[in-house]
Order: C-alpha cells, then sequence, then structure tokens
C-alpha cells in the first residue's frame, strides 16, 4: 500500500494546481467529432490548446476494473476488480465486490495528502476512502451503478452534500428504469438534471478552498450510452427516427450539457490550474455473446450448460416466509456450485464487452478437474475452438481475441480473476452462431442494454507548461496516476505506472 515513505517530493517539479475530468463512459470517437463540430468549445480548447491521445486500456477487461486501476495506479492482479459481481476464490461462487475491504491498495492521492498536499476527490467511480487528513473525499454519490450509499472524508461531508444537492434522481442504477420510450425521455432528462448538481457541488468546493488536486467525474455518458444507443446510431436494429426527431439525440444532449459544466468549471480554476480530462471506456453497439458463453464453453467440453434452478425466485413470488426463501436460496447456490465443480472450464460475469472463462484448476478450485501442468494446454485448445466460432449473422469470426489473463496482468490477486477474457468481435448483430465443435446457437441476445463498452478511452492535458499536440505513444491507464502525482512534483513508486510527458 502507499504510504510516506512510498512516495517522495520531486524539488526539481514546478507544482501548479491540477483538475482532472473524468468522462466516465464517453466515446473518444464522438468527442473529437463534435469537436470538429464545433459542438464541445470548452473541450475543444482543452483540446486543441494542450495535448491529447488514446490511452491504452486494460486488455479484455471493462470499466470496472478500469477506474480502480487508475485511481490506484497498479493494475488488476494487484488491486483484485475486474467487475461488480466477480468469482470468489476456494468456492464456485459469485460475490459482489466490496470497494471497502477488498480492494488490495490504497488510492494514489493518499501519498499526495501524505507529502501534504490539499485534494479533493470528488465522485470518482469506485472510488476509495484513504481518510487522509489533507484529503476532502466523496463517493458513491452520483455514479455509474453505485453500490453502497454515499460516503466521504470527513464523513459528513456525505450527508450535507446530500441535504444540499439531493440525491441520485435514477436511484443510482439506470438499468431500473423502463426501456419503453417515455421512460428514456425521462432518464433523459434526469441524467442532464444530474449533470447540474455534480456541476454545482464542484463549484462550490472550488469557491470554497484553493486545493493543489481536485478530482471529479461525470457518469452521465456511461448510463446514457448503455441505456439509449438505439437512439444516437441509425445503424442499430432498435433505431427510432420518429423519437430522435421529437426528442433530439440523447447522446449528443449529455455530451454539449457536460461540455457546458466543464467550461464553467475550468473558468472558475485558477489560470495556473493543470487540466486533465480522461474519458472512456468507449460506447457502442452492446453486440454481444456473453450470454451464450457458457452454453458454448459446455458443448467444446461436450457436457450440460449450468442451469439455474431458480427457486428463490418462485418462492419470493409465492409469497413465501422467510425461513423458506432462505432455503430456496441455498439450495440454488448449492446446486450451481455443484454443477460448476463438474467442469473443466465454466463462465463467470463479466461485462458485456468480453466474456470470461475461469479454468477448474486443481490445487486452486476445491474440486478441481484440471491439473496445474495442464492448464497451458487446456487454455490453448479452448482458445482455437473459440476462435474458429463463427458470426452466422454477418458471416465473420464471433471472436476477435483471447486474453490469458495471467500472461497479461501479475500480482498476488490473480486468483481473483478469470483466467481467459473472450473479446467479442463486435461490428455486427450476434443473434446466431457455429462451429463445427459446437454446432449452431441461435437466439442469442443482449441482456437489455442496446449500448456497451468499446476498449477506447482518451486523455487530454493542458495548462500552464503544458505543450500542446499530439501524444506519440499512448500512455496506459496505469500510467494516469503517475502523471497527475507528477504535475504535483511527487513521484509515485509501489505503482505499476510511470508519469508520461506533458512539458
Amino acid at each position: 500500500m502507499l504510504t510516506m515513505e512510498q512516495s517522495r517530493t520531486s524539488p526539481a517539479a514546478e507544482a501548479r494546481p491540477t483538475l482532472f475530468i473524468g468522462l466516465d463512459g464517453a466515446e473518444p470517437g464522438l468527442i473529437r467529432k463534435w469537436i470538429a463540430e464545433g459542438l464541445l468549445p470548452n473541450l475543444a480548447k482543452i483540446y486543441h490548446t494542450g495535448l491529447s491521445g488514446d490511452v491504452a486500456t486494460l486488455p479484455g477487461l471493462g470499466d470496472g476494473a478500469t477506474w480502480p486501476t487508475l485511481i490506484t495506479g497498479v493494475n488488476p492482479g494487484r488491486h483484485g476488480r475486474y467487475f461488480r459481481r466477480q468469482f470468489e476464490p476456494g468456492s464456485y461462487k459469485g460475490k459482489l465486490f466490496s470497494i471497502e475491504t477488498d480492494m488490495r491498495h490504497k488510492p494514489f492521492w493518499s501519498a499526495l495528502g501524505q507529502a501534504g498536499k490539499r485534494v479533493a476527490i470528488l465522485d470518482l467511480p469506485y472510488s476509495i476512502i484513504s481518510n487522509d487528513r489533507n484529503c476532502l473525499e466523496l463517493a458513491n454519490w452520483l455514479i455509474h451503478d453505485r453500490y453502497a450509499d454515499p460516503i466521504s472524508n470527513p464523513p459528513g461531508f456525505a450527508q450535507e452534500t446530500v441535504q444540499e444537492f439531493g440525491d441520485d434522481p435514477i436511484a443510482g442504477n439506470s438499468d431500473l428504469r423502463g426501456r419503453d420510450a417515455e421512460s428514456l425521455k425521462k432518464l433523459t432528462d434526469d441524467l442532464l438534471y444530474r449533470v447540474g448538481m455534480k456541476e454545482k457541488m464542484v463549484l462550490k468546493e472550488m469557491h470554497k478552498k484553493q486545493y493543489d488536486l481536485l478530482m471529479t467525474c461525470f457518469a452521465e455518458p456511461h448510463d446514457i450510452g448503455h441505456m439509449c444507443w438505439h437512439y444516437h446510431d441509425p445503424a442499430s436494429p432498435d433505431y427510432d427516427p420518429d423519437w430522435v426527431a421529437k426528442h433530439g439525440d440523447p447522446l449528443k444532449k449529455i455530451y454539449l450539457r457536460i461540455d457546458e459544466a466543464i467550461g464553467n468549471i475550468t473558468r472558475c480554476a485558477d489560470q495556473k490550474t493543470r487540466i486533465m480530462v480522461f474519458a472512456g471506456l468507449g460506447m457502442g453497439p452492446g453486440y454481444t455473446a456473453n450470454c451464450a458463453l457458457d452454453q458454448i464453453l459446455a458443448r467444446i467440453e461436450g457436457c450440460q450448460p449450468i442451469r439455474e434452478r431458480n427457486l428463490w425466485k418462485r418462492a419470493t413470488k409465492s409469497g413465501q416466509s422467510k425461513v423458506v426463501t432462505g432455503m430456496a436460496r441455498m439450495i440454488d447456490a448449492y446446486s450451481r456450485s455443484y454443477a460448476t465443480s463438474r467442469r473443466q472450464f465454466f463462465a463467470t460475469p463479466h461485462n458485456e464487452n468480453s466474456g470470461a472463462v475461469r479454468i477448474n484448476l486443481k490445487g486452486r478450485e476445491p474440486f478441481g478437474k484440471v491439473p496445474a501442468h495442464n492448464f497451458d494446454t487446456v487454455c490453448n485448445k479452448l482458445t482455437d475452438k473459440l476462435l474458429r466460432i463463427k458470426n452466422l449473422h454477418s458471416g465473420g469470426p464471433l471472436v476477435r481475441e483471447v486474453i490469458k489473463v495471467r500472461e497479461t496482468y501479475h500480482g498476488k490477486r490473480l486468483p481473483w480473476l478469470p483466467d481467459l477474457m473472450v473479446c467479442w468481435e463486435r461490428e455486427s448483430p450476434i443473434t446466431e452462431i457455429g462451429s463445427p465443435e459446437i454446432g449452431k446457437i441461435a437466439g442469442i441476445r443482449s441482456w437489455g442494454r442496446t449500448g456497451d463498452h468499446s476498449f477506447a478511452a482518451m486523455i487530454m492535458v493542458a495548462g500552464d507548461g503544458i505543450k500542446s499536440g499530439q501524444l506519440q505513444q499512448s500512455p496506459s491507464i496505469v500510467d494516469i496516476s503517475a502523471t497527475i502525482a507528477s504535475l504535483q512534483g511527487v513521484t509515485l513508486t509501489n505503482v505499476d505506472g510511470r508519469a508520461f510527458g506533458v512539458m
């Protein structure tokens, strides 16, 4: 973990106030397009006067790993998070990942606070509270897929924020909204309002106190991209030109409103402030085969897919007592664990941009089937068969790439991660697939969202002493924390990234 001894100040660095603005789930292609069209003047100013470029993101992984990596400066094999719900080592059960107790690395700004820097962290996705006395921290207020009530350092700050500016108008989860046209119009309006809530809170803190580092994030591109991509993309099978003619492009509305908020926030900053904007993971059509992955794996292995008994749902719907529903839940969990334990490999939960595969490894899993010396052989054979599957809708491959996790990431938390990440080829709808090994599987669909993440991300840095132009090489997501710290004259150690040159 980061401590005072694991960071050091760099007297050669000329520290200036740093303002970081995250655009969670924002698509870099849309930002560049709308900058070129003159629709995002405030982002355009940062883009044209500063340094910008693509960011290399985490191979095979999604948004649930991206922000923890940016926040800690270490790869997922060290911090341990790749998804909201992930595999629990030593069992065949999934568990909700706890940011507060399961994250295995402190946030990088803890080192800045200990170095005497005044830090404000205002509602980053999946943020950790360092409790450093020099850090004002707010987490879990207006983020995508909120996992708990807002928390803060000092503790009363979260309650004060909610009392003054209100709580999340979408109750922390856009997936709870209906998919009908009226519900999505209301969702768009609520997200526009939510941008204003975050803007007002950030401006108030900027007026109250001068910070060496202030970080905040707008999560609205994430929610609107998942739920309303089909109202933005004419190529979507669900595109509704009449709805768009009446209400406009909801993604464009959100991006334009955030640009306005960025303008107000940056104008409030000190003239010598260095501004960093991070946008990602990107967004595109929600084509996926995740819901069919376990069926694919079962056919490759020549066994039955894992089927949910759903006794708990049936008991709950029929109004059974807590004792009965509790027993039903236990039976469901045991049934799934037993079926999983008999497989050589199986699917685990993940974001729809790629499927996650766990090898049932002897010595690691309670009833492992694959000996350790056969691990690579099984992975390689499985990869070959996955790469041969066709998307029968397009005629092209279903799988773009299979990532072997232990060859890509490192750290003591690797057992918390999948063994293989199956990256789907997402240029066309995925409705029917097939290969000689699995035969044909039809009726494939997403679980409800029309938009989902790409692996794209971008960064822009502007301000006093920052050079302008395009980055010659793409920094990694793991380099961002080290770069922010370097702008404060602090060099982080015990992290995986390094600062990229911006001056």
